[in-house]
C-alpha cells in the first residue's frame, strides 16, 4: 500500500495565481489548498498538523524567480514520494530531480 502511495502523490502548483488578486480578502495563493493558521498579526502553516490530517509538506522545483514553476504535494510519512530527502528536524521533503 505505501508503495501506491508513494506514486499517487500529486504535485500542484506553489503559488496558485489564480488567486493572487482574492489573498487580502481570506484566499491564500501560496498553498492553496491549506488554509492558513493565525495568531495575533502573524499567517502560517504548520506540517504535519490536523489541517494537513497528518501529512508532511513535499516542495518540488527551484525557479527562484517564479514561484509558480515550484510545486508541492503533501504526504504520510511512512509514503513519502520516490526521489524525497526528508530534511533532518524540519518535517519537509525536498523531491530530488531524476
Amino acid at each position: 500500500m505505501a508503495s501506491k502511495l508513494k506514486d499517487s502523490v500529486t504535485f500542484l502548483p506553489l503559488t496558485d495565481l489564480r488567486f493572487s488578486r482574492a489573498a487580502l480578502r481570506g484566499h491564500t495563493w501560496f498553498i492553496s489548498t491549506m488554509f492558513d493558521k493565525q495568531e495575533e498579526e502573524v499567517q502560517f502553516q504548520r506540517f504535519p498538523s490536523e489541517s494537513s490530517k497528518g501529512r508532511l509538506l513535499c516542495l518540488k522545483g527551484n525557479d527562484q524567480h517564479d514561484s509558480s514553476w515550484n510545486y508541492y504535494a503533501l504526504a504520510w510519512p511512512e509514503a513519502l514520494p520516490r526521489n524525497s530527502t526528508l530534511k533532518k528536524r524540519s518535517h519537509i521533503c525536498i523531491i530530488q530531480p531524476l
